[in-house]
């Protein structure tokens, strides 16, 4: 990343807020082995689930998810296992609820960001006896919107997350410190960003943020100092078009960026780490039903064919109809193939998936809003069944 197209983001120097955590009293509530749902002598009403996220921690995928009441749970499953735990993470009361959670593993913890209907921007990490440790990950009254978190290098965390005025700020909390640093990315977002990270060579490690603005397609990048974000522009629409919902992934040697095109295409642009030029893949062609929510990750070398290391680009999007659907590319390749995770149907339409890579398979949440049911699909490498489970009932 020699040169920045255009600079719009003012990082005018780090934030540094010293931040304790203190604790939420509510008790693990474990899922039924029978059903995955909660347990009904705890939950006499149960509500439809409204977003899931997914990560993988080494040992477990977890998924953080909030449901129309306004409550934010969490979920995890032992590799191997096909049994879904459930916590309360944090519990709505009258005027305070919880929504757009997200969820990462920092390499010692667990964290879950999400904001709540005051516009504050909370963290969540896990406490003892089953409960969770919380605090504001900035005492910046922003209104906050929409968090983005991924792990860092270090056990720490990077979160990104735009105030009501349009501001993105990036923030890279600390573990076991309770330090928080935060700067301007840059102004006029109005949709979620992206967060990632990377491993740039002699500029260290790197983070990564994706984003659109005015339907044009933006990536950001910093040295994890977060005093000097470099602003390229990733794709200009044509008329009549707009890139909405970027998602941002690093391989071990490109970048890679996925937005959806208003025509109705999914595309992605590739970038070779540490330098400047774009280059653009159509994943998908234009659809009178168009896709929605693509995202992208990178499943890490998974095999080898005689000399060479085997590694696969993979993105997951809600098609037509609520129809939810797979790609993946040999990393390095531009051809991409397509299957479909799930059909949808009378009682099943999927919305806004998640992605995240285990150490044996592709592993992908979602919600069927209909029933309002958190979904889990994963599909070893070098198979091509998606099984299906159910993590929990709305």
């Amino acid at each position: 990343m020699k040169n920045a197209r255009k600079l719009r983001g003012a990082a005018g120097g780090a934030l540094t807020l010293a931040l304790g955590l203190s604790a939420l009293s509510v008790p693990a509530a474990m899922a039924s082995p029978a059903t995955m749902a909660r347990p009904a002598a705890k939950h006499a009403v149960t509500y439809k689930y409204t977003l899931s996220r997914i990560a993988w921690t080494g040992s477990r995928s977890v998924i953080a998810a909030t449901d129309t009441h306004g409550d934010l749970y969490y979920f995890w499953e032992a590799a191997g296992s096909a049994k879904w735990h459930e916590q309360l993470v944090a519990k709505a009361k009258t005027g305070l609820s919880f929504s757009k959670p997200a969820i990462a593993w920092t390499g010692a913890t667990v964290i879950i960001v999400a904001q709540d209907t005051a516009g504050t921007l909370l963290y969540f990490v896990p406490g003892a006896g089953g409960t969770w440790r919380h605090n504001e990950v900035t005492s910046l009254n922003g209104d906050w919107r929409a968090p983005a978190v991924t792990g860092a290098p270090g056990d720490e965390a990077l979160v990104t997350a735009h105030t009501a005025t349009g501001k993105l700020y990036a923030f890279l909390l600390t573990s076991g410190s309770g330090q928080v640093s935060g700067s301007l990315v840059t102004y006029g977002i109005s949709g979620a960003s992206s967060v990632a990270t990377c491993y740039g060579g002699i500029a260290g490690y790197l983070g990564l943020v994706a984003a659109t603005i005015g339907g044009t397609l933006y990536f950001w990048w910093d040295n994890l100092d977060l005093g000097n974000w470099t602003e390229e522009t990733v794709a200009q629409p044509a008329l009549g078009e707009q890139f909405t919902s970027a998602s941002v992934a690093a391989s071990s040697s490109s970048i890679l960026v996925t937005a959806y095109n208003t025509q109705g295409a999914v595309d992605v642009f590739v970038q070779t780490i540490g330098d400047s030029t774009w280059q653009e893949e159509q994943v998908t062609g234009g659809s009178a039903q168009p896709y929605a929510h693509p995202v992208i990750a990178w499943t890490g070398v998974v095999g080898q064919l005689g000399l060479r290391s085997l590694s696969y680009d993979v993105i997951t999007a809600t098609g037509p109809h609520g129809q939810l659907d797979y790609w993946w590319a040999a990393d390095g390749s531009t051809s991409w193939h397509a299957e479909t995770i799930a059909k949808s149907g009378k009682q099943a339409a999927y919305a806004n998936p998640s992605i995240a890579v285990s150490a044996k398979s592709v592993i992908v949440t979602a919600i069927n809003s209909k029933p309002g049911n958190v979904i889990f699909w994963h599909q070893n490498f070098g198979t091509t069944p998606w099984p299906e489970q159910l993590v929990a009932k709305g």
